[in-house]
């Protein structure tokens, strides 16, 4: 199943009713779309964001109905809820740049990608604890490579909206990923 929806990582504590800095306008720090074209980097980390969200929304839904420990579930939840806004913000840079689904400008499609897909796979064939250290794992392992792709696009990308949406969105992100290590310890230590 195709989704549109983009996901950066939100991890949740005790602050799941909090709004997220994820869900502002588009246009609040990113700055006005520039004339011209998207290049690469930038259209290659939009691309990148994009997979790497829309693989972040699939992964939580299936932790929020499948795990067993609850503080999991609310992570799990969590990272929908962010995720998803943070792929409304990247999705409306794709369009307004003509980057298609399907993958054009040199980019990748806009879909999860066969190494997520893989890691679905073998997540939904657990359950109970195993499920819950193998979920969290994933979700530190992602966003460790998620810090590194937006520090990438704000040290060596070129536009200056994409580069101010990766500034705005890199804060959340590493929460996220202090959050995810400090849960995976947690269920890790309760073996």
């Amino acid at each position: 199943m195709k989704s549109t929806i983009l996901a950066v990582t939100v991890l949740v504590a005790s602050t799941a009713s909090a709004p997220s800095p994820l869900a502002a306008d588009v246009s609040s720090s990113a700055g006005q779309t520039q004339a011209g074209a998207l290049e690469a980097p930038d259209t290659t980390f939009v691309a990148e964001a994009i997979r790497g969200g829309l693989a972040e929304v699939e992964l939580g839904k299936m932790a929020a109905q499948k795990a067993s420990n609850s503080q999991v579930k609310q992570f799990a939840q969590k990272m929908v809820t962010d995720h998803s806004a943070a792929n409304d913000k990247l999705t409306a840079i794709a369009q307004q740049q003509n980057l298609k689904p399907e993958g054009t400008k040199g980019t990748p499609p806009l879909e999860p990608g066969k190494d997520a897909k893989a890691k679905s796979e073998q997540l939904a064939q657990m359950s109970g604890p195993d499920f819950d250290r193998a979920y969290m794992k994933q979700m530190v392992e992602d966003h460790q490579k998620t810090v590194g792709l937006f520090r990438q696009e704000i040290d060596t990308g070129k536009s200056e909206q994409v580069k101010g949406l990766a500034k705005e969105m890199l804060p959340t992100i590493e929460e996220h990923l202090k959050m995810a290590r400090s849960l995976s310890e947690q269920i890790q230590a309760a073996r």
